[in-house]
């Protein structure tokens, strides 16, 4: 069996655990797929383990967004001018 999917999310209010934060492994292989549900715990460390870096990697998209959407703000501006120059030819 490998590993297909690991997944932490809050759960649908008809599952198992409805409305709580739960993680998951998805197995696979030959015999057809498992999941198996994570403890509490465990979802807590990962939380752990990822949050420096999440941290740090949400600063930096929150650093490139003013740039983003700049140029969002341009593009169909530049685009307007583009198809003018091109039907004016």
């Amino acid at each position: 069996m490998k590993i297909a999917k690991i997944e932490i999310r809050q759960r649908n209010s008809y599952e198992d655990y409805a409305n709580k934060l739960a993680g998951t492994v998805q197995l696979q292989g030959d015999g057809g797929k498992q999941e198996i549900l994570l403890s509490s715990k465990v979802v807590s460390d990962i939380f752990k383990i990822i949050r420096e870096d999440l941290v740090l990697r949400s600063k930096l998209i929150a650093e490139q967004t003013p740039q983003a959407v700049d140029e969002a703000i341009h593009s169909p501006l530049l685009e307007s001018q583009t198809n003018v120059l091109e039907h004016s030819i």
